[in-house]
Order: structure tokens, then sequence, then C-alpha cells
């Protein structure tokens, strides 16, 4: 044999050994499988495991019920500081010591919104207002002070002429009393007439309202 086929002999053995090596070695090697995708929670597609979409996803306990604005208790602002102590409330009426009727005597005992109501109807018209002491109106050339008790009834009317005038006229003064007390007891009243004022108190209110009056009249001298 010569020398050139014994070297493809040779080869040939070769590389038939290194085929057979090659498929024992990879007998040999464990094979694994691919990996899988992981779902949003780590678990492959199909698993039994799988939860369903929040959307769909079954609830396992008791739904609670819708709270609207009205079920929730609504807490007011606090009376008392942020260092405890109590805020004292302001009551307009306090140092107010008038009395009314307790029947309604002309107009006398009436709530003032109604005493104004029927002074409307004569054309009186509001002029000023203090919470808890009294109303003023003007009505023709003249102030109609309606002074009130703490319970909003008439318990004293004042009337002055309005600048330029100086004078409560005679006839208006009639009528106004007329007004004032149609059917009422006047044992129960004390009436105050003069050229510039009429005074109409219950009982003895002309004491209590005696300081807001004057405080009036200050304040009207010193516009005038």
């Amino acid at each position: 044999m010569s020398f050139r086929l014994r070297w493809r002999v040779s080869a040939i053995l070769v590389v038939g050994l290194l085929y057979i090596l090659t498929q024992e070695a990879s007998a040999q090697i464990p094979t694994t499988s691919a990996p899988t995708v992981p779902t949003y929670i780590g678990l492959p597609p199909g698993s039994p495991d799988v939860p369903q979409p929040l959307g769909s996803q079954p609830t396992s306990g008791p739904v609670p019920a819708a709270v609207t604005a009205s079920d929730v208790p609504f807490a007011g602002p606090s009376a008392q500081t942020s260092s405890g102590a109590g805020v004292l409330q302001y009551d307009p009426a306090m140092d107010n010591r008038l009395k009314s009727p307790q029947n309604v005597e002309g107009l006398f005992g009436m709530k003032i919104i109604e005493v104004e109501r029927n002074l409307r109807n004569y054309g009186a018209r509001p002029y000023s207002y203090a919470f808890g002491k009294y109303s003023r109106m003007t009505f023709s050339a003249y102030l109609l002070t309606l002074l009130f008790d703490r319970h909003r009834k008439l318990g004293g009317v004042v009337v002055t002429p309005r600048p330029p005038f100086s004078l409560v006229e005679a006839q208006a003064q009639q009528f106004l009393i007329k007004l004032f007390l149609q059917n009422a007891d006047l044992k129960k009243f004390q009436t105050v007439i003069g050229k510039g004022r009429l005074e109409i108190w219950f009982e003895d209110n002309q004491k209590f309202g005696k300081s807001t009056v004057e405080a009036l009249d200050r304040k009207e001298q010193f516009l005038r």
C-alpha cells in the first residue's frame, strides 16, 4: 500500500473517531427547556393560577356601600380657641331691657317686621337699622325710631322732624298716636308730646330706651 493511500485511510479513521466521540458527548449533556415568558405575576401563560384581569376579578368579600356627603358627620366650628378657652358669643340684645305687651296693643307687641310692613302702607320707608336695638324709618317730614325688645317686638316709638324741619305738627302727632295706640289700653303707655318730639312708650320703657335715644340725638346733631 502506497504512502498516499495509507494517509487517506488514517484521515478517514480519525474523522470517524471524532464523530463518534462527539455523539457520545452530546448524549451525556442534559437537555433544558426554553424559559417561559413570565406574566405580570411571574407565572407562565395558561397556568391555572393566573388571576383574571382586575376588572373581571370576582370579589371575595362584601362590597362597601357608597358613602355620600350626607353620610359624613359635619363638625361645625368649635366654640373654643386653641388654648381651650371658650369663645364668647356676642348678643346685640344683651343690654336691651325694653319690654313689650304680652298681647298686641295697637302696633305695640307686634314683631318689628310687621310694624314696618304696616307703616309702609302709609308711605314710610326704611332709613337705618341696629341689630338688637331699633329700626328707623322716614315718614313724610319725620323720622320714626322704632325700639324693640329682645324678642323683636315693638316697645317704644320716637318721632323727630327731619332737617330742615324743626317741629312735629299737631296733626301729625294725632295721626301717629292713633296709628300706634289704636284699640290699646292707654293706661299701659306713656306719651311725651313736645314741639320738636313725640315719644310713645310701653309702661316704663322710657328709662331703658333713654341712652339709645340720646345717642341718636347726638348723631343727628353732628350730621347737621
